[in-house]
């Protein structure tokens, strides 16, 4: 029995249960307190703890933060951070939204209305610097120019004007160290009719921020048409006032019991799915993606539901199974990992917040070859469900503990993503505006599919459709391949819903005469280049400690020394090897922009970029590509 049903069972029957002082204090009935239920709740103690600790988390208030000129980062926010030093480039992070605004719309209240919102919420005044390679978020007391209006009734054609010029107004760089972090367009196409454009920078929002936020604009948009209207009304707490408490949260044995589970979860041999890309993989990610569309009507998606509820499931789940079933299939490996974000608002006070509280758990799957759809469906279901309740514990804190080598242009745990959401933010829009305003406001679509992975499932659920999009990174996949793998997904869909005893290895994933358990996604051969990387890689994963003599320049010797006694300071270790990968021996992303900004200060000449460091991460690497050595190099084994 699980921790929250046992506690419910306690409740049921009368039985106080409160954690004092790290012990579990236990008052009711003798009748009741039997000794099958006492044996029950010594052998889950400490999950009852973490279960009592976790609702008094959440049911507590969140404290103020102290005032102060910079507060520190969460760790989702440091990990975009990070992200955007290393390429330098954050339109995969740029959240956009636009919407049709019908009705007598009043302008200057309009514009009023977006300011005032920037002074309730201070996520929308933050700027993010560094002092010696860490960041810190200041909260700058005005919003600055965010909101742009331009009156286009004159042009023949205003729309195509629009969408012209939205793909700029999405890409346009945001500076993380002045701001703002989000800017607003306003077009007016006639006299009662505009669109409008919203452009966020991931760093200081998430999907559910976006809800928050047009609904506190409209909020007061309705509030300034008033005669006298309403002082701004305060939020108690902001999200620097999250970030200290979040600090505090990590000492509790909820947060202990959280970060224990995922380690388990994540224990043994770690391999995420290789989807064998069509091209090379660059050695950084980009942001474009391109995006293969499928709609389910009302038919398919009333038969879904009807499936779902007599598996006792969600659709989500029933979705996310399918895609499971089909990696098992299309990759041909028993260890599924797919990544599922969360809104990660475990406390009642986050609702109503504007920032990055999104955590993306990282849901693994073992498969057995004999398993039905129906058994995967109650796997994913268990999995699911536990990672929610464990969302505590983020996956930057899982990634820097669990050391993982960091891949080229890859994630660490996965490259594959699940969503699946709801499309009801334009109703809620509609029903904040206050009848008096005669407005009407609708969706306004328009093309923008960056990626952040290798593929993306993303999944809109609406009331009468059902919207699959596979949005992929271009770079590494051909159309035609995306578009057959749309085809796969949907038809296993249908014959596990149809056919959910049947093993998953029988079940067809194509029409056809091929047999079902064919797996026909071929390995890409095997080239000359191919050869030659992986012997590279052999002889430098065997290479010993290298003291170097003979055709190594004084200045190169120079730079090790230097070298590893920075490595040795940052790492806090005094046995270094000269082949060492920075991140196996303690080393995580935030280190390695300290590492950066010391070889800045130690050697401002030496023309690196923080991305190199995460390419070259020992200091054999690092050095080599500093001072190539055009003759051999006698090397002699030397302990350091």
């Amino acid at each position: 029995m699980k921790a929250t049903e046992l506690l419910q069972q306690l409740r049921t029957l009368h039985i106080e249960v409160a954690v004092v002082d790290d012990n579990l204090k236990i008052n009711g009935r003798k009748e009741a307190l039997t000794a099958d239920l006492l044996q029950e709740i010594r052998q889950n103690k400490a999950a009852l703890i973490a279960c009592l600790t976790s609702e008094r988390i959440r049911f507590s208030t969140i404290p103020k933060a102290t005032p102060k000129a910079r507060y520190e980062v969460s760790s989702a926010q440091k990990r975009i951070w990070l992200t955007h030093q290393i390429s330098g480039s954050g339109q995969a992070y740029h959240m956009p939204f636009a919407c049709r605004i019908s009705g007598p719309l009043n302008e200057m209240a309009f514009g009023q209305a977006w300011y005032d919102l920037a002074l309730r919420h201070e996520s929308l005044r933050t700027v993010f610097r560094a002092l010696d390679g860490i960041p810190y978020q200041v909260i700058n007391p005005e919003p600055g120019a965010v909101y742009k209006q331009e009156d286009i009734r004159h042009l023949a054609e205003p729309e195509t004007y629009i969408n012209a010029a939205m793909p700029a107004v999405i890409d346009a760089e945001f500076s993380l160290e002045d701001g703002p972090l989000w800017r607003v367009n306003t077009w007016r196409v006639a006299d009662q009719e505009h669109i409008v454009s919203l452009v966020m920078h991931h760093i200081i929002a998430d999907g559910w921020s976006m809800e928050v936020l047009m609904r506190d604009l409209f909020g007061r948009y309705n509030a300034l048409l008033e005669t006298t209207p309403a002082p701004i009304d305060p939020l108690p707490i902001q999200y620097c006032d999250f970030v200290e408490w979040e600090t505090t949260v990590r000492e509790t044995a909820y947060w202990a019991d959280a970060r224990a589970y995922w380690l388990n979860q994540m224990a043994g041999d770690i391999a995420p799915v290789d989807l064998r890309p069509d091209f090379s993989r660059p050695a950084t990610r980009t942001s474009e993606g391109a995006t293969i569309r499928h709609v389910l009507g009302k038919t398919d998606i009333d038969t879904l539901r009807a499936f779902a509820r007599q598996q006792d499931v969600s659709l989500y789940v029933v979705l996310l199974t399918t895609l499971n079933a089909l990696l098992y299939r299309y990759a041909n490996t028993p260890d599924v990992i797919i990544g599922c974000p969360s809104a990660g608002r475990t406390h009642w006070q986050l609702d109503d917040q504007i920032g990055l509280y999104v955590n993306t758990l990282p849901i693994r799957n073992r498969i057995n070859r004999q398993d039905s759809f129906a058994d995967l469906l109650q796997r994913v279901k268990e999995t699911v469900v536990e990672g929610y309740e464990q969302q505590a514990y983020g996956l930057d804190d899982l990634v820097d503990e669990l050391k993982l080598s960091r891949r080229s242009g890859r994630g660490s745990l996965f490259d594959i993503a699940f969503t699946m959401q709801n499309e009801e933010l334009i109703e809620q829009l509609n029903s904040c505006l206050s009848p008096q305003t005669a407005l009407t406001v609708r969706d306004y679509p328009f093309a923008y599919h960056p990626c952040k992975f290798d593929w993306l499932v993303d999944v809109q659920e609406a009331r009468e459709t059902l919207t699959i999009d596979f949005t992929y990174d271009p770079g590494l996949f051909e159309a035609g391949r995306m578009e057959r793998l749309m085809g796969h997904f949907s038809h296993l869909l249908d014959h596990g819903r149809r056919q959910p005893n049947k093993p998953m290895s029988r079940l067809p994933i194509f029409s056809g005469t091929v047999p079902p358990d064919l797996i026909f996604v071929l390995p890409r051969p095997v080239t000359a280049l191919d050869s030659l990387a992986e012997t590279i890689d052999k002889t430098e994963a065997s290479a010993v400690d290298p003291f170097r003599v003979g055709r190594i320049s004084g200045e190169r010797m120079d730079f090790e020394k230097r070298l590893l006694a920075i490595w040795q300071k940052i790492l806090m270790r005094q046995t270094v090897r000269f082949t060492d990968d920075f991140f196996q021996v303690g080393g995580n992303s935030l280190k390695m922009v300290v590492l950066f900004s010391e070889l800045q200060k130690e050697f401002p000449q030496n023309g690196l970029v923080l991305a190199d460091l995460f390419k070259f991460n020992t200091i054999q690497s690092l050095s080599n590509h500093l001072f190539p050595v055009s003759q051999p190099v006698e090397i002699a084994a030397f302990d350091v």
